[in-house]
């Protein structure tokens, strides 16, 4: 799998996530800026789950399961990553 793409996001949303900590924190920060944050590190959290079940569909294929058995595992991670 490509960890590094799939870390370097999770670094990214870590990072915005501490911003908002220190924000509230210090109750210096203000609340445009704040949601901005929340936003940025829920999309940074999304697309690290995206990069992550599209690394392991290719890993499923490339071990050449069964399709059904593939399918199944496929559907299961697709419905695990997108109903958080």
């Amino acid at each position: 799998m490509e960890h590094k793409k799939i870390l370097d996001r999770l670094n990214r949303a870590q990072g915005q996530i501490e911003a908002i900590k220190k924000e509230l924190h210090s109750g210096k920060g203000d609340c445009l800026s704040i949601l901005r944050l929340h936003k940025a590190a829920h999309s940074a959290l999304k697309k690290s789950a995206e990069a992550y079940v599209k690394e392991y569909a290719l890993l499923c294929m490339q071990k050449g399961e069964h399709p059904d058995v593939m399918k199944e595992t496929l559907e299961e991670v697709i419905t695990s990553a997108f109903s958080m």
